[in-house]
């Protein structure tokens, strides 16, 4: 029976935790040496991924202090039958700090990673300790717990994570041996085998799959002919395929290096994507009616643009394998096909709020109309019934030459009941015009297309 050489294993959950980080925490990712050539630290780390990718993962570069991401090497010891060697946080965007995710007030979303070595004679029982999160389970509050004392204090695992995701690389000296006795399916090689296990950190006989079903080994990736991977929805594994020779061969030793930084960058960066998406779902969910919440929509999409720009893309660099396993997880967690849901959702709801606007827009205007007509028709009316009788009653009680007696005999009797009959007639004629002009604009106004 062949036992792993290397058991470098990556944990991946959410936490919640203060807006400072103090503890003995240094800033940027944990500096791992690469055999005989220098370390991956973040400048490293920055050449292999795309300015855009990079300033997610270990801040802006160009801002001076803006620091996104620490780390803490740990003294020696064994938590939950593992070695844990680092804890390393990287604080999340703020749009994906939905309700629910911090436990008290002030609490800031962060992805925290541990770095493991998993024991030799049971590294896939450990491997599921670790990733049990399940706060109803004794195993998932030990878990939950042992975060806490390794993190430090203020953070605390969110209800809604119940399972972290695991990155995990397994190398031999030998060759492999079949699990076929610990309940995998005969039919398939020893190394689908190893890779299923590692990257579900599950048993076979706690969830037996398939052997016919294609989709539980979808996430292959051919790296080389010395190793593989498989990506699932809560895991990634590595496993060698030739053997592992140790310090004799550097391959091996670059390999793990590779996955405890670079690869596991790209996971941090998915999860990154997944967990923005989901909070932008969630907070649609909750905006309820469009045309009230017309301020919040608009935020929305501001948060949603800075998303598009800063996360979401789907090559990160220029080399292959990266992008591969960026690809993998998106179809692992449906990271596409979510975020076509929620811009198709967003534009519908913006075109929805547009309409609405435009409606009420159209209301207020056709009521302005209608006011300025009334303005129009008293006017009219006050013009033709108060300024005839006034001409009338001006003509009788003035002399007009040529028209009148130099002196006017009319008594006052007689002009005022001329003039009342000149303002009855005056507002008979005023509302017939007004009536006819009132008609002349409803046929206007229905003709207009």
């Amino acid at each position: 029976m062949t036992d792993p050489v290397r058991r470098a294993a990556v944990i991946v959950m959410r936490v919640a935790g203060p807006p400072e980080i103090g503890g003995g925490y240094e800033p940027g990712p944990l500096a791992l040496p690469l055999p005989g050539r220098g370390l991956a630290d973040a400048d490293a780390r920055r050449t292999y991924f795309s300015p855009r990718a990079a300033d997610a993962l270990y801040g802006d570069h160009c801002v001076p202090h803006a620091d996104g991401r620490w780390h803490r090497e740990l003294p020696p010891g064994v938590v939950m039958d593992a070695e844990v060697t680092a804890v390393e946080l990287l604080r999340m965007p703020s749009y994906a700090c939905v309700t629910g995710a911090a436990s008290r007030p002030g609490q800031l979303g962060y992805l925290a990673v541990f770095h493991l070595v998993l024991p030799v004679d049971a590294a896939i029982d450990a491997l599921g300790r670790w990733v049990n999160l399940a706060p109803e389970t004794a195993g998932g509050r030990a878990t939950r717990q042992a975060v806490t004392d390794l993190v430090g204090p203020g953070f605390d695992v969110p209800p809604s994570w119940r399972r972290a995701f695991s990155i995990t690389l397994l190398t031999f000296g030998g060759p492999l041996r079949n699990l076929t006795g610990e309940g995998a399916p005969s039919s398939w090689d020893a190394s689908s085998q190893w890779l299923w296990w590692a990257a579900t950190a599950t048993s076979f006989r706690q969830f037996p799959p398939d052997p016919e079903d294609t989709a539980a080994r979808s996430g292959l990736i051919r790296l080389s002919a010395s190793w593989r991977a498989l990506v699932v929805r809560d895991g990634m594994a590595f496993v060698s395929l030739t053997g592992d020779h140790g310090g004799a061969d550097p391959f091996f030793p670059s390999a793990e290096i590779y996955v405890r930084s670079i690869y596991t960058d790209v996971v941090l960066l998915a999860l990154l994507q997944r967990e923005g998406l989901e909070a932008f779902a969630d907070t649609l969910a909750t905006i309820g009616s469009r045309s009230t919440q017309a301020d919040r929509l608009r935020l929305f999409m501001d948060d949603l643009t800075e998303f598009r720009n800063m996360l979401w893309w789907e090559s990160v660099t220029l080399h292959g394998i990266a992008n591969q396993l960026l690809q993998r997880l998106h179809d692992a967690h449906r990271t596409v096909s979510l975020f076509d849901r929620v811009v198709n959702d967003v534009q519908s709801f913006a075109a929805q709020t547009e309409n609405r606007v435009a409606l009420k827009l159209g209301a207020v205007q056709e009521e302005n109309r209608r006011l300025a007509d009334r303005l129009t028709r008293i006017g009219v009316i006050v013009a033709i019934g108060f300024g005839f009788p006034a001409v009338t009653v001006t003509a009788l009680g003035s002399p007009i030459k040529g028209i009148t007696n130099e002196k006017n005999s009319l008594n006052l009797l007689t002009v005022l009941i001329v003039g009342f009959i000149a303002a009855v007639l005056g507002l008979l004629v005023g509302w017939t015009v007004t009536v006819a002009m009132s008609r002349r604009h409803r046929r206007r106004y229905r003709s207009d297309p």
